[in-house]
């Protein structure tokens, strides 16, 4: 698989902020702690909202990198079984689909067709 090129994470979602209009802000990238400062150290995104999804987004977003190397290590492992034997060939087209959708994810997230 490709080594996408993203900021490098973790990633955090900041604290809701609501503006005086009712929009609500999260920003999502990774911190920096200087002494006892935590500040972004890029922004990733920055997300709003009329409603309190913005944060649940923003989360979402944060966790980006963390579900790709999952998803990736989902493969890999799934790969090492086959090889060794160790899945039984009758696998169910329940996890045939599951992992179509999972190269798929990581096929979106790094920016090619499959």
């Amino acid at each position: 698989m490709n080594k996408t090129k993203t900021t490098p994470g973790p990633w955090f979602a900041s604290a809701l902020l609501t503006a005086d209009d009712g929009w609500h802000f999260a920003t999502v990238g990774p911190f920096a702690v200087k002494g006892k400062n935590q500040h972004y150290e890029d922004t990733i995104a920055e997300v709003s909202g009329i409603n309190h999804d913005a944060k649940a987004n923003a989360r979402l977003i944060a966790a980006a990198p963390d579900m790709l190397t999952a998803l990736k290590e989902a493969v890999r492992v799934d790969a090492e079984l086959w090889r060794e034997n160790k899945m039984k060939p009758s696998r169910t087209m329940e996890c045939e689909e599951s992992l179509r959708m999972v190269l798929a994810a990581i096929a979106k997230a790094e920016g090619r067709s499959q």
